[in-house]
């Protein structure tokens, strides 16, 4: 009985590293990205004070959303719309800082 239980841990094993080579493989044909090293740690810092900010917000616009749809017999359009108010951009990245990406502050933007 305890050879079987090994037998199944070591092929679960070999399985798990098979597929963690096939996703290294996949990394690599990613292509050339431009450095900026500013703009890394220009969003650093700042999701230092945005991400706790958001947080706070997500979590109290999740918990209005849900009373929302309770008080409105259920109706998740009704939570949906609501918690569209705080359904951006959760982080900043350094694509948004160049203007390469999108920064939502809501889901209207």
């Amino acid at each position: 009985m305890r050879q079987w239980k090994r037998g199944v841990v070591a092929m679960a094993t070999v399985a798990l590293l098979a597929t963690s080579v096939g996703a290294i493989e996949n990394d690599l044909s990613v292509a050339p990205r431009d450095r900026d090293p500013r703009a890394a740690i220009s969003a650093a810092l700042l999701n230092v004070v945005y991400m706790p900010v958001r947080i706070m917000t997500t979590l109290l616009g999740a918990e209005f959303a849900g009373f929302v749809g309770f008080f409105t017999g259920g109706n998740v359009d009704a939570a949906n719309d609501t918690f569209d108010l705080v359904n951006g951009s959760q982080v900043i990245t350094p694509n948004m800082l160049n203007g390469k990406a999108p920064f939502h502050l809501s889901g209207y933007d």
